[in-house]
């Protein structure tokens, strides 16, 4: 029922991988005068790795410390600039709680925002049943 989902995403991936194997790209170095040292792509997924780890690391040693390596993953992916507001929102609410009532009032704040994704997940859920029912496509469940 998606084009993109069914259609967009696999003939994308596909033509991209049919054209790396006709047309292999050409590697970018980093150079020190004229000898080539670390492929660039590379010295990007090292860098990314020690970025991680040291995320990781604060995480894990630092109560404080607000950012998640996995953030660093998902930052530049679709789902991101889709949902980046909402997901926003959400830490602001959890800090507000947290900062100002603390864990108890978090814990009883809970069940209205769950009871917020259930809700639109029950409805989305009912929308498509609707159109299945009338052959009308219904609302996109995802943002576009």
């Amino acid at each position: 029922m998606d084009d993109a989902a069914a259609v967009g995403f696999p003939t994308g991936f596909l033509g991209n991988a049919s054209s790396f194997q006709k047309n292999p790209p050409t590697f970018s170095y980093i150079t020190a005068g004229e000898k080539n040292i670390l492929p660039v792509n590379a010295t990007h997924f090292v860098l990314g790795g020690i970025i991680s780890a040291g995320m990781l690391v604060l995480r894990a040693k630092f109560l404080w410390w607000p950012l998640h390596p996995f953030g660093l993953v998902m930052c530049g992916t679709w789902a991101m600039e889709m949902f980046w507001l909402s997901i926003f929102l959400g830490w602001v609410a959890k800090v507000g709680f947290m900062t100002f009532g603390g864990a108890a009032v978090y814990r009883k704040a809970l069940p209205f925002f769950l009871g917020l994704v259930i809700g639109e997940s029950v409805i989305a859920g009912l929308w498509i049943i609707l159109g299945l029912i009338t052959g009308i496509p219904g609302k996109a469940i995802l943002p576009y």
